[in-house]
């Protein structure tokens, strides 16, 4: 008795293998992604190894054992729904009011200056975007490139997880591809010396970290990660238990490799949700030459991740400082009214939104300064209520002309 995937006439099949070792999977058929996308598995997600000891060859400090952080909280924006939902909720709920740059002075020059200086940046898309970076990040990384009269005349973001730093953060290196680290630049990190070229840096202090910040939501990645997985499991229990796993017990070895592959085709085409219900029929010359077929018992291990995923749903909401009401998640057992979600979310603004929607204005504020740019920088302070979008007027002077608003 044999199987017949013997007989696969040395046909080779792709099999995608990334690690963390080899990011890339150089030669290997990939999709392509700016980021690499890593696979993550074993170990403990939360907790990357970062010492002053631990240095590249450049002279970086290194942002995980394989200095690949950054990378890792990119992709689980992308690898588990709730936490990306949650991610672009605290952005929408920090600045998706708009901005206003306040107090500028009362002449022409300068409301020409502040709407050239809106126009030039794209502040309207650059706004969000570094707010983003914060929410994921808890770091904010520009270029400037000072003038000789010690203005900075050009400003551009770059993605935190293209920076790395060394041990007393006087210098930050930039690359757009850390598996290789190629082309790496070095510039100095802005002290208050408004010459040529140096990178403005805006980070939360982390406990016990010197170097780098660690968001405190990040103790949350093992639960992001079964997140994901679990979506592949029941998708692939979809696509599979119709047509179970199965050895097929075969008293005629095959005549050569052509029958072994129809064989194998015709009894691998039918399968998944769309062909549920089909009808198959195996014939022999006899009884004793028809094949037998055994099903292969499955593990349950969908059942398992079920039971998992009320628990996993409050760890990332918890982790991320937000009632899970907030984002539409109902805890079992738990009524629920619109007065608790409200509350809910007045607890979340005070706690979360208004400290970090004034990181942002700071930020913005000191690039307007460097920028030679006379005004304030104010979010306008909104919130969602029971369906509706509250714009809190009161709170900010919009009177006159003196304000441009966005």
């Amino acid at each position: 008795m044999g199987f017949f995937d013997r007989f696969k006439n040395n046909k080779q099949t792709f099999t995608e293998v990334v690690s963390t070792t080899n990011p890339l999977n150089e030669g290997a058929h990939r999709q392509n992604f700016s980021t690499p996308f890593l696979n993550i598995g074993k170990g403990d997600l939360t907790k990357p190894y970062i010492s002053s000891n631990y240095v590249g060859s450049g002279g970086y400090v290194r942002f995980g054992e394989d200095n690949m952080f950054p990378q890792i909280v990119n992709q689980m924006y992308y690898t588990s729904p709730l936490l990306g939902g949650i991610i672009q909720f605290k952005t929408s709920a920090v600045c998706g009011g708009g901005f206003e740059i306040q107090n500028t002075p009362n002449n022409l020059k300068s409301k020409i200056e502040v709407k050239a200086f809106i126009k030039k940046n794209k502040l309207k898309k650059l706004v969000p975007t570094v707010t983003r970076d914060w929410v994921m990040h808890e770091t904010v990384y520009f270029i400037l490139e000072f003038g000789d009269d010690g203005i900075a005349k050009t400003m551009k973001r770059i993605s935190p997880e293209k920076v790395r730093l060394n041990e007393n953060k006087t210098q930050a290196f930039i690359s757009d591809d850390w598996y290789r680290a190629r082309s790496v630049e070095v510039l100095p990190i802005y002290n208050g010396d408004k010459k040529g070229r140096c990178v403005y840096m805006y980070q939360s202090e982390s406990p016990g970290q010197d170097t780098y910040t660690i968001p405190m939501y990040t103790n949350c990645f093992n639960w992001c990660f079964l997140d994901g997985e679990s979506s592949i499991l029941h998708k692939a229990n979809i696509q599979e238990s119709i047509f179970p796993s199965m050895v097929i017990k075969r008293p005629k070895r095959f005549a050569n490799s052509e029958e072994a592959e129809k064989f194998k085709d015709e009894l691998t085409n039918k399968k998944g949700a769309n062909d549920a219900g089909f009808l198959w029929v195996l014939t022999a010359d006899s009884p004793e030459l028809l094949p037998q077929i055994d099903t292969i018992q499955t593990s349950g291990n969908d059942k398992l991740m079920m039971q998992t995923d009320e628990r996993m749903d409050s760890r990332i909401c918890m982790a991320n400082q937000i009632d899970p009401l907030i984002m539409g998640i109902r805890v079992s057992g738990k009524l629920g009214s619109g007065q608790e979600a409200q509350n809910a979310y007045l607890t979340f603004e005070k706690n979360w939104v208004l400290p970090n929607r004034n990181v942002i204005e700071e930020i913005f504020n000191d690039l307007l300064e460097l920028s030679g740019i006379e005004g304030d920088f104010v979010l306008v302070n909104y919130q969602l209520v029971a369906g509706q979008i509250f714009d809190k007027t009161e709170d900010v002077d919009n009177t006159g002309d003196n304000n441009l608003k966005n």
